[in-house]
C-alpha cells in the first residue's frame, strides 16, 4: 500500500513538473515571438487602433465632417445604389469640407478606423 501511494505521488509529482516545464517553454516561446515582431516593427509603441496624433481642432473638423457626411448618406431614396448615394452625400458636404478633401481624408479614415476597431473590441454599443 505504501509503495503504490509513493509511485501515484511520483507520477502526480513528474505531471506537475512536466505541466511547469510546458508553461514555462509556451510563455518563452511568446516572449521570442514578441522580440520578433518589435524587431520587424521597431517604430511600433502602443496601438492606438488605427488612430494617428491630430489636433483637437481638426479632430472636431473631421468628426463634423463625419456626421455631415453620415446625415447626408442615410437620407437618401433607399432605391438609388449605394454609388449614387455616396456621391450625393460628397455633393452635400464638399463645398463645406473642402479643406477636409483637400488633406485630411487620411485623418477620416483614421478615425474611422479606430471607431471600427473599439466597436470590435468593446461591443458594437462603444461610445468613449
Amino acid at each position: 500500500k505504501g509503495a503504490a501511494k509513493a509511485k501515484e505521488s511520483q507520477t502526480e509529482t513528474e505531471a506537475v513538473v512536466a505541466a511547469s516545464a510546458s508553461a514555462t517553454h509556451q510563455e518563452g516561446s511568446l516572449e521570442a515571438l514578441m522580440q520578433r515582431l518589435q524587431i520587424i516593427h521597431p517604430t511600433s509603441t502602443n496601438c492606438d487602433h488605427g488612430m494617428s496624433f491630430i489636433s483637437l481642432r481638426d479632430e472636431k473638423i473631421c468628426q463634423d465632417f463625419i456626421n455631415a457626411f453620415l446625415d447626408a448618406l442615410y437620407s437618401q431614396d433607399s432605391k438609388a445604389n449605394l454609388m449614387e448615394w455616396f456621391l450625393v452625400a460628397r455633393a452635400h458636404t464638399e463645398e463645406d469640407f473642402a479643406d477636409v478633401y483637400s488633406s485630411k481624408l487620411e485623418t477620416v479614415v483614421s478615425m474611422l478606423v479606430c471607431s471600427g476597431t473599439q466597436c470590435i473590441l468593446y461591443g458594437q454599443d462603444y461610445d468613449e
